[in-house]
């Protein structure tokens, strides 16, 4: 199934080409999640190291990485794996890792420049936390030093304009649209005859019959 981010690829592998940085404005439902980050894989500066992909919340982490994983056919530690606090799924060959913001944070503090690492992807950057704005300032110090490290600022919602003043105003801005499917509420009454959660489950299998019905997947 195609997705709209799917069209901006090119325009975000063309920035982060040319820039260290780059932000990415993208709606909910255009794909941002786990399409960037493999795309990515494949530019010339990302073969330098791993790419980091920073989710805020541990089970957005883990679904992510076994989404791209099944992608690729492989399983969770292969080419991608996660890492978050007292769980971890990588191996000897992992380019992608997904991590959540408190394990970003203590490897910038352990490893400032952050060796073997080509670039830094932040996701759902509009969630704003203390965590992810030091991961952010961090990653900003650690390109400082290294002119080879990538970052790309992701979220549905951005204030382009304050960002643009921390990471600097020639820093490029992708759009991309989302994808939104229409939602019809409908009312059953209760009967007597069946208690209220069995009501529940009958009308939510039917509406999930209309729903692949009308759906082309």
């Amino acid at each position: 199934m195609s997705l709209p981010i799917e069209s901006r690829l090119p325009a975000i592998q063309a920035a982060l080409a040319d820039h260290p940085r780059a932000l990415l404005v993208a709606e909910p439902g255009a794909g941002k999640t786990t399409r960037v980050p493999l795309a990515l894989l494949d530019s010339p500066w990302a073969r330098q190291g791993r790419l980091l992909l920073l989710e805020p919340r541990r089970v957005a982490a883990r679904l992510a990485a076994g989404f791209m994983a099944e992608s690729l056919g492989e399983r969770v530690g292969e080419t991608v794996g996660y890492r978050m606090r007292g769980e971890s799924r990588v191996g000897p060959h992992t380019r992608l890792e997904v991590v959540t913001q408190g394990v970003l944070t203590r490897m910038l503090q352990e490893d400032p420049l952050l060796e073997g690492v080509a670039g830094i992807l932040f996701d759902e950057f509009h969630e704003r936390s203390l965590e992810a704005d030091l991961g952010l300032a961090l990653a900003l110090d650690a390109q400082s030093v290294r002119d080879d490290l990538r970052l790309l600022v992701m979220s549905a919602t951005l204030d382009v304009e304050t960002l643009l003043d921390v990471l600097g105003g020639e820093t490029p801005v992708i759009d991309c649209p989302g994808r939104s499917f229409p939602v019809e509420t409908r009312h059953r009454a209760l009967t007597a005859r069946e208690d209220t959660a069995s009501q529940q489950a009958r009308a939510l299998l039917r509406g999930h019959g209309r729903s692949r019905q009308a759906m082309p997947w």
